[in-house]
């Protein structure tokens, strides 16, 4: 599966987070890679893994690294 299907499929009911992540990687690879891999900051959960029960942590996350906040 392309990695646009996939992450449209990830992300399906959470347009504010999918606008974020391409605005922030620009490709939709890249995007997807970063969904999936585990975060330090989510507990060591991949930010994927958090969509349906806190988005609000990936969105959290998301809009730090907007800031520069990488902490």
């Amino acid at each position: 599966m392309k990695s646009e299907q996939l992450l449209n499929d990830l992300l399906e009911g959470h347009v504010e987070i999918k606008m974020t992540l391409l605005g922030l990687f620009k490709q939709h690879r890249v995007a997807l890679k970063w969904l999936l891999t585990p975060k330090p900051q989510l507990s060591g959960d991949a930010p994927a893994d958090r969509l349906e029960s806190e988005p609000e942590a990936v969105e959290d996350l998301l809009n730090r690294i907007q800031r520069g906040d990488f902490s």
